[in-house]
């Protein structure tokens, strides 16, 4: 099984994993998360001195607001950024299916709601 360094915060069965943190992960579970960004496997990872100096605003996801979604409360985006479903490209690509395991139905169809507008 293939080691990853997660690009971003997951929750995934009652275990926590933070961006950077590196884990096995089989294609299977890689499918079920398709809005998840893998940085590279840990054997293709560059050291500091080979890294390329771009600009880290390149790399990084735009700040979005998961509140401002009607039927999105302060505790319900938190479970979503836990889960790494924190940028507006990966609301709207992400199963609903997936959001709902996370942040329950009600939160499925506000988003379902919200891809619609």
């Amino acid at each position: 099984m293939p080691e990853i360094i997660l690009s971003t915060n997951l929750v995934y069965r009652g275990n926590s994993y933070d961006a950077g943190d590196t884990v096995e992960v089989n294609a299977e579970t890689l499918a079920q998360f398709p809005f998840l960004t893998v940085t590279a496997p840990v054997a293709e990872q560059k050291s500091p001195s080979e890294e390329t100096t771009e600009p880290e605003d390149k790399t990084r996801r735009e700040a979005f607001d998961l509140t401002s979604i009607d039927g999105i409360g302060p505790a319900t985006a938190k479970k979503l950024a836990d889960a790494g479903l924190d940028s507006e490209d990966e609301l709207r690509t992400a199963p609903l299916e997936t959001i709902e395991e996370v942040a329950g139905a009600k939160a499925a169809a506000a988003i379902e709601e919200w891809r619609a507008d």
